[in-house]
């Protein structure tokens, strides 16, 4: 697969507005903030997102380093004519930032599986089949609600539900263990 001349890349910031708050241990939500990475080449585009949350608490990318990353370190080494396989090469002493590599990365597969005219799967050579699909529960205020979120995700026939968790909580002010308190000297 050979990269091609690209006419135009584009860093586009999306902010998506939960349905309901999103918690984890350490954070709570209430919108899905998004790097997506167009590249074009003439009049076809790819796309890829870039997977960062506008802040550090869960991972130590953000979607601020990331396009950072990407626009002073990774497009720089991307050259039309080079193999994609090339361009992977020369991102390897980029240390660490797999979610903008990523972004990249499925932007250009996208523009080439384009340009063939084939979707994705195909350009890899596999066969179409079922992606099967999980959702992660946010933090609940009570097992009530945890219980019926859990039931209205099966009753989607979601693949995998998983739950976020918070030692000693499933929220804040419902406790599910005793609280221990250490003191230091």
């Amino acid at each position: 697969m050979i990269i091609p001349q690209i006419t135009k890349i584009e860093a586009i910031t999306v902010n998506l507005p939960f349905v309901t708050p999103f918690s984890i241990s350490s954070y709570t939500w209430t919108c899905k903030e998004a790097l997506l990475i167009k590249i074009s080449a003439g009049e076809l585009s790819g796309w890829g997102e870039c997977v960062a949350d506008p802040d550090p608490f869960y991972s130590p990318e953000t979607t601020v380093s990331c396009h950072h990353i990407i626009k002073e370190f990774i497009l720089p080494v991307l050259k039309p004519g080079m193999s994609f396989s090339e361009f992977e090469k020369e991102m390897k002493h980029i240390r660490g930032n797999m979610m903008a590599k990523a972004a990249v990365e499925n932007a250009l597969l996208d523009l080439m599986a384009k340009i063939e005219g084939v979707p994705l799967y195909k350009m890899f050579g596999f066969e179409p089949k079922k992606i099967m699909s999980g959702i992660s529960i946010g933090i609940k205020g009570s097992i009530d609600e945890l219980l019926v979120a859990v039931q209205d995700a099966i009753d989607k026939k979601y693949h995998r539900v998983k739950m976020k968790i918070k030692k000693g909580r499933i929220s804040s002010g419902w406790k599910l263990f005793g609280t221990v308190t250490r003191h230091f000297n």
